[in-house]
């Protein structure tokens, strides 16, 4: 028996049905758009209306921007190993919708994607925009990636995610507190985080964060806590610090310019070494290039310009000074190498040239730091100040001949 045409184009539409339903399953990605959401839900365990809720593992697509009402979440993960593609798409607070400058609203709630409890754990989100949440942008727990996302206007963090995450490739822009925020043993690079209201970059203990861009943060430019590494970073136009790190980590190869507070400051058992550091502070009376506790090793950094001291050290709980060594330090306003609360301290093969104070004040309340095989020049206050000359050292005051500076007891 044949069929009718009425047959063959039920048949037809039958047979497509059944493909588009076989690429589905077989691509096994859910879509996600603002239709769905706000009609019907978009897949089983989703209801009606924002956020849209997911409640099982797997790959999630936006297909279309979601408009989210006013303190509401987009989406809310409630599953462990979530994939959610943005698509180039965009999760938007219904007050920012159109918008072309700052729509920050009032810090609130809802994110714009979140998680369901502190047990869910390996989220990803890649390749799109949040903006005008009244929290965060993005708020996961540990072990998440969030990558190529452009988080703005948003009331809290752009990107606040838990331990051992990654955060690459993301731009996070005039958000209401931290720009980047990871927890400990995380990876934050090649992002951008520019005008942020507080930090621009926050990583808990034990971090990396390199090869980022920035700049013009309320507060600190990156804050880490310790055992970090802090490398190849451009940081200027901070209100506050533009890199401060923990105990027992390491600074190295970064940018820093015209921050309003030092340039780099590092706490204990530290290393800072080849870093340009320049035209910092003048935001507060403690300010200047690079501040390191003791134990910390100071190296081969261009320090020039900056308001204060070129480097100064310090110790806590009598432990004892840093060391200095193999550093450009110019044109400083104070000293250009201050160690006066850093006994024992020793600097060696140093170019200190044109600072406003001493080149090496080194007068302690206890034994002097040790200085050799420098080359200390114009200085205005007077080239070295205290100290152990252990030899190799040249000074020049203005317009004079190079003598072999000052001599003072070898201790």
């Amino acid at each position: 028996m044949g069929l009718s045409p009425t047959g063959f184009r039920a048949l037809g539409i039958a047979v497509a049905l059944a493909f588009a339903s076989a690429s589905g399953a077989a691509d096994g990605t859910l879509e996600i758009n603002d239709t769905c959401a706000v009609r019907t839900g978009c897949f089983p365990g989703d209801a009606a209306g924002y956020p849209v809720e997911v409640a099982e593992s797997g790959s999630y697509r936006l297909t279309g921007n979601l408009i989210v009402p006013e303190d509401t979440g987009g989406i809310v993960v409630g599953a462990s190993d979530v994939a959610i593609d943005l698509n180039d798409f965009a999760i938007i607070g219904a007050g920012c919708v159109g918008a072309t400058t700052n729509c920050t609203p009032p810090i609130g709630i809802g994110a714009g994607v979140s998680k369901s409890s502190l047990s869910i754990r390996g989220v990803a989100v890649h390749d799109g925009s949040i903006t005008g949440m009244g929290a965060q942008g993005v708020s996961l727990e540990d072990q998440s990636e969030v990558r190529n996302v452009r988080v703005r206007w948003n009331g809290r963090a752009g990107i606040d995610v838990g331990d051992g995450s990654r955060v690459v490739g993301s731009l996070a822009y005039q958000n209401g507190t931290t720009g980047i925020f990871v927890g400990p043993m995380s990876v934050v690079s090649g992002n951008t985080s520019l005008r942020n209201g507080k930090d621009g970059i926050f990583a808990n203990s034990s971090s990396n964060v390199f090869g980022n861009t920035v700049g013009q943060n309320a507060e600190m430019g990156i804050s880490v806590l310790s055992g970090s590494t802090v490398s190849d970073n451009a940081v200027l136009l901070s209100g506050g610090i533009g890199i401060e790190a923990g105990p027992n980590s390491v600074v190295r190869e970064n940018a820093v310019r015209v921050n309003g507070a030092w340039g780099i400051r590092v706490e204990a058992g530290s290393t800072v070494s080849g870093n340009t550091v320049a035209t910092n502070g003048g935001s507060t009376a403690d300010t200047g290039g690079i501040e390191a506790f003791h134990g910390s090793l100071v190296h081969d950094n261009t320090v020039y310009e900056n308001t204060g001291d070129g480097i100064f050290l310090l110790e806590r709980f009598s432990n004892g000074g840093g060391a200095v060594h193999d550093n450009v330090i110019k044109d400083n306003t104070g000293d250009g190498v201050d160690c006066t609360s850093a006994r024992r301290s020793h600097l060696r093969g140093n170019s200190v040239i044109g600072n406003d104070g001493f080149g090496f004040n080194l007068a302690a309340s206890g034994p002097d730091a040790l200085y050799s095989d420098n080359y200390l020049d114009n200085n205005q206050a007077g080239n070295v100040n205290g100290g152990n000359n252990a030899g190799g050292n040249s000074c020049r005051a203005s317009g004079g001949a190079f003598d072999a500076c000052p001599m003072g007891p070898q201790q």
